[in-house]
């Protein structure tokens, strides 16, 4: 986030000075071809199985994985704001002082980052009791109900110490938060209390795809998750009030309960013998190149060529529909399609690759 400053005053000058040390970068993200949707739901709710996905330290305690995670463009806006004297320029997340504030200084550090100001999200306020009855990650009440209550209290406070500010600009990679704050910036400048106001949708590089390492981490938390129930259980006291229970497709999920993992059949499919496979990939990947190239061009990027996710071939299936019994009668009902059996098929369309989305798709297959 950068703000735009006319003339400070020495007090301000101080506020600028006085650099809070915390905050995260971006971690990897649960990927859905590997799990369910509601199973990435629920490991991704805070406080359900342990901390959550987004709260794991396990993304960032190797210093050598960090490279992996700089977005080098939004990087290289971020050092130009730096050395600025009329920016004010502050890293702002929703990701948790506890348990992250250990890590940040030295993170920062790593890519030679200054910020006037780094903000982490302070719920809970303490760290973590260390007592078996302390299942919870998120301990204590939340100061703010959710991270844009906290971002729009951050910015809020900011302007209040510092009314010299007169322009904001944000970067976000939410589309969702965007949104919001597009909306939230243009209500402060109806109000006069900036000039300016305006978001830049970041478009992120997810990490590389990494099936063997994200399994052996959903494993950890779940193993961690079951030992700590085990050991409260154990002690014969009472479990504490679960504060993270949700329903997922019609059941009910506790923290207090044990977890283990187990494939589903959940999509009815046409499975591609390993000739199919290697033949659609070699018609597919010439052509999803060749879009590309026709594509708008864009720079070179370097970072995104060595850390960030690149095209990953995933044609070893045609998806039917869910795995339904409604869905499995009206496939034998209206196509002629049973479970077991053999068919043969053909592509009848694709999708266009894109620079953005640098995907090719089957669009439409016709079953013979």
């Amino acid at each position: 986030m950068r703000m735009y400053i006319n003339e400070s005053s020495d007090l301000e000058r101080g506020v600028l000075s006085r650099q809070l040390r915390n905050s995260p970068k971006q971690l990897p993200v649960a990927f859905p071809n590997i799990w369910h949707t509601s199973f990435v739901n629920a490991i991704t709710t805070e406080n359900l199985f342990g901390p959550g996905w987004c709260s794991l330290r396990v993304h960032l305690d190797k210093d050598d994985l960090w490279c992996r995670y700089w977005n080098e463009d939004v990087v290289a806006q971020v050092k130009e704001s730096m050395v600025d004297p009329s920016h004010l320029t502050a890293l702002l997340t929703g990701r948790r002082y506890h348990p992250f504030h250990e890590l940040i200084d030295n993170i920062l550090a790593s890519k030679e980052l200054e910020f006037d100001i780094v903000g982490l999200r302070p719920d809970p306020e303490s760290s973590e009791p260390k007592t078996l009855n302390a299942l919870m990650f998120n301990h204590e009440p939340n100061v703010f109900e959710t991270n844009m209550h906290f971002n729009t209290s951050f910015i809020v406070n900011i302007l209040d110490n510092i009314p010299s500010i007169t322009s904001i600009i944000m970067w976000d990679d939410r589309q969702s938060h965007v949104c919001v704050f597009k909306e939230y910036l243009a209500g402060m400048k109806e109000k006069i209390l900036i000039k300016d106001g305006k978001i830049i949708c970041v478009v992120t590089a997810r990490p590389k795809y990494n099936p063997e390492w994200e399994l052996q981490t959903v494993k950890a938390m779940l193993d961690t998750h079951n030992s700590a129930i085990h050991a409260l259980r154990h002690t014969g006291k009472p479990f504490p009030e679960a504060n993270a229970v949700i329903e997922n497709y019609g059941q009910i999920i506790s923290p207090a309960n044990t977890f283990t993992l187990k494939k589903i059949d959940w999509i009815i499919a046409l499975k591609l013998s390993p000739d199919a496979i290697t033949y659609l990939q070699s018609v597919f990947k010439p052509l999803h190149y060749k879009d590309l190239s026709t594509a708008k061009p864009q720079a070179t990027t370097t970072w995104k060529a060595n850390n960030a996710e690149g095209p990953v071939f995933f044609g070893n299936q045609v998806l039917l529909a869910m795995n339904t019994k409604a869905n499995e009668i009206r496939l034998n009902k209206y196509d002629g399609i049973e479970i077991g059996k053999e068919y043969k098929f053909r592509v009848v369309a694709r999708s266009i690759s894109s620079i953005i989305d640098e995907a090719a798709l089957v669009q439409a297959v016709q079953l013979q």
